[in-house]
């Protein structure tokens, strides 16, 4: 697993893969990191966009089910930009932690690498929600582990069964990540 800002540094700025429970540890850890979160167009949003770009976030509104071409030509705007791309493909709505080929498309237009990410706290409160948002609790200890990441071309989002494909490697770079960052978490909690 790699760094969050040796990530971004690698060549293109990368699409930033997360769960959608994740978004409030993403935002306390990476405010000001010069990227780009996409943010729903549901009655929420717009507060969530205002807190967004007071943690130093620029945002584009959309998602699949309301706004999701002019979603993706926002963020392929932004991809002319050396920001990072923030997408989670289980939001807004879910299943939880299940993939929609947003990500995917948004990678192989901006022909940028699509970077999975996990995050674990060692405390933390869990919302009641579908999505089981994570919040830690202060003074936890949060690991984030990114998966490398891997290009997704053209053509493997066009065709039925590559997009499939596609999707599935997406699935095992998310839970490898997830994992990852649960693993770190455990072998500290032994050391300490």
């Amino acid at each position: 697993m790699q760094h969050w800002d040796e990530a971004a540094r690698a060549g293109r700025p990368p699409v930033f893969s997360l769960w959608h429970e994740n978004i409030p540890t993403g935002a306390a850890l990476f405010g000001r990191s010069s990227l780009t979160v996409l943010i729903s167009r549901h009655h929420d949003g717009e507060v969530i966009t205002r807190v967004a770009r007071r943690l130093g976030f620029h945002a584009a509104r959309g998602s699949t089910y309301h706004g999701g071409v002019a979603a993706l030509r926002e963020m392929l705007r932004e991809a002319e930009t050396e920001r990072g791309l923030v997408v989670t493909p289980d939001g807004p709505r879910g299943p939880r932690r299940s993939v929609a080929a947003g990500a995917l498309f948004l990678a192989a237009s901006a022909r940028r690498p699509l970077v999975a990410s996990g995050f674990a706290a060692s405390r933390a409160w869990r919302a009641r929600s579908w999505d089981r948002m994570m919040i830690p609790k202060p003074f936890a200890r949060v690991v984030v582990a990114l998966a490398p990441g891997f290009a997704v071309l053209a053509g493997e989002v066009r065709a039925p069964d590559s997009l499939e494909q596609a999707r599935a490697r997406l699935v095992q770079h998310m839970e490898a990540a997830q994992r990852a960052a649960e693993d770190a978490l455990a072998h500290w909690k032994r050391r300490a």
